[in-house]
């Protein structure tokens, strides 16, 4: 059975997506029932946007592919569907973070009219997969998809995540320059939902208080976040890791950290949480979005709108070893759900219901 994968363009700059999609192709190589092959999208030379190439080139393209299974990795190319045949075509479905925040007036205060054009192709598929039950929810209130069409499979926990030894978290302290005084905080992404300006304004206030912390940025600078540091005076507390890096490299980070502050206002998934706690690394995480799912009986949450709170909170963590001993236990435990095999166990049973047709 062949099942072709249909992915993002590379300007579009989705590593998470380009992951998905690189992850299911390479684990079902060994997999004698389906041969998977991958689609990516080449940007058209004649038009120098992308939304061009998205929305006429992309289609186009894909009308005389020869597949037994069609599988749209996001959600934002929701309307290829046009172009194939909807009985034989499924879609992942991550987030729908554009249209939540523009029905809760937040952020957004004109319609993602392009990103609603392909979310109204959804309705046409006969199966979506959601990566959480938050998302499941958001697809029917939102998009008025029937329930019995969307199941729930949750993002995995990619391979290269795991503990390190104390010699090799040595190894990269020693490599990234980490001093042994300080505590490391780290932040993950970019995106404005991430609530990165008010967790700098709980970081500065922990360093005004005397706490000896570094903060650790995963992810590219942006012009608020630049104006933010500036005005708090936290430039020489800053580490910066914004190029992009493999998952190796990410999760030598994850290891030689001491948190990982995530007061997150949505999340889909929540990845970052799950890839924390399966390196051993202890999570401050709101409980927003699909963030409470994710957490499971992780017995520990901040209020991402309360920065006095998470502050107080954040100084728990710092002083006191037991627990964050704790939670890391707990974070271990909690990551066995979003397994390997599980992961690749549902796609193959959903695979196999398309090879019957």
């Amino acid at each position: 059975m062949i099942v072709t994968l249909l992915g993002d363009f590379k300007e579009d700059n989705r590593v998470s997506m380009n992951n998905y999609q690189d992850y299911l192709f390479k684990n079902f190589k060994t997999n004698k029932k389906f041969l998977l092959k991958k689609f990516v999208p080449v940007k058209s030379k004649i038009f120098k946007n992308i939304r061009c190439s998205r929305y006429v080139k992309y289609p186009n393209d894909i009308k005389n592919i020869n597949s037994d299974l069609f599988h749209i990795i996001e959600d934002g190319y929701a309307h290829l569907i046009r172009s194939l045949d909807p009985a034989k075509t499924i879609i992942s479905v991550h987030d729908l973070i554009p249209l939540v925040f523009w029905k809760k007036n937040f952020c957004l205060t004109k319609p993602p009219l392009l990103y609603m054009y392909s979310l109204s192709h959804l309705k046409l598929f006969k199966m979506i997969i959601a990566v959480s039950e938050n998302t499941k929810n958001d697809l029917i209130k939102l998009c008025g998809i029937e329930k019995k069409k969307i199941k729930i499979i949750h993002n995995p926990i990619y391979n290269e995540y795991k503990i390190f030894s104390t010699k090799k978290k040595n190894f990269f302290k020693k490599k990234y320059k980490f001093d042994k005084n300080y505590f490391y905080i780290l932040l993950v992404g970019k995106d404005f939902y991430k609530n990165h300006l008010r967790a700098l304004k709980v970081l500065s206030g922990l360093k005004n208080d005397g706490f000896k912390i570094k903060i650790v940025k995963l992810g590219p600078k942006y012009d608020d976040w630049s104006k933010e540091v500036k005005k708090l005076r936290l430039e020489s507390s800053i580490i910066y890791f914004c190029k992009h890096l493999s998952n190796h490299e990410i999760c030598e980070i994850y290891n030689i950290c001491d948190l990982l502050f995530f007061p997150s206002l949505y999340e889909g998934f929540g990845l970052p949480v799950v890839e924390a706690m399966a390196c051993g690394l202890p999570v401050a995480a709101s409980q927003e979005g699909s963030l409470k799912e994710i957490l499971g009986n992780y017995r520990f949450s901040i209020d991402p709108y309360d920065i006095y709170g998470m502050k107080k909170n954040l100084i728990k963590l710092i002083k006191y070893k037991d627990l964050r001993d704790k939670l890391i236990n707990s974070g271990l435990k909690n990551c066995k759900k979003f397994s390997r095999s599980s992961f690749l166990k549902k796609y193959e049973n959903i695979y196999n219901l398309f090879k019957k047709i």
